[in-house]
């Protein structure tokens, strides 16, 4: 999938449900660790029809690492979206 910012193109990392966590940390630290556009993950996601759970597990993922190169602040921020998403995942496992 392509998104369109800013006059620029933005090819989104298509990723398998199947793929091992491993997998996707890597290959969303090799497009998305130096500041790299992800806004438009969420709803690449939503589009291709994967469960909240299944979301929540991949942006668990991207947040780490983003918290990577982030400030104190930032990371203050991360942990907060992290802490949430993780709720999500929870309540999923239960269900």
């Amino acid at each position: 999938m392509k998104t369109e910012t800013k006059g620029e193109k933005m090819n989104i990392i298509r990723i398998r449900k199947s793929n091992p966590i491993f997998i996707i940390r890597r290959l969303y630290a090799q497009r998305y660790r130096n500041g790299g556009y992800f806004g438009a993950l969420w709803s690449s996601w939503l589009k291709t029809g994967m469960p909240r759970e299944e979301r929540a597990r991949h942006l668990l993922v991207l947040l780490e690492v983003k918290a990577e190169n982030a400030t104190e602040n930032g990371k203050r921020v991360l942990r907060e979206r992290y802490r949430k998403v993780l709720k999500i995942e929870k309540a999923a496992m239960l269900n």
